[in-house]
């Protein structure tokens, strides 16, 4: 599992976003990883539009990354209300193919 800020720059270039890319891919590459979650305080995506409006800069510049080193799970926090998705890319979840009670082989 790795954390990140949602607080402080992760765009393309930043420290941060160098980081993460180097973490995400040591991680996809070992073998022996089970699940790569990543940890962030802000969601990615929220059911109230104000707060996705405020919070989709994260998932502009990190979605791609999150795909490509095929990450599990991103936990996130800051809405104090629970609220769980299909995976998510681009803005469109991935439902094809599943069950609609459950996700499974993904």
């Amino acid at each position: 599992m790795v954390h990140i800020s949602s607080e402080h720059p992760y765009q393309p270039g930043s420290p941060q976003y160098e980081f993460l890319e180097r973490d995400l891919k040591k991680a996809s590459s070992n073998p022996n990883t089970k699940w790569i979650i990543l940890g962030v305080h802000r969601p990615f995506y929220a059911a109230s539009s104000s707060d996705y409006d405020e919070n989709k800069g994260l998932a502009h510049q990190l979605e791609d990354l999150m795909k490509q080193y095929r990450v599990d799970i991103v936990q996130t926090g800051h809405m104090h209300c629970y609220e769980r998705t299909w995976p998510i890319y681009r803005g469109k979840a991935l439902t094809l193919g599943q069950n609609k009670t459950h996700y499974y082989r993904p």
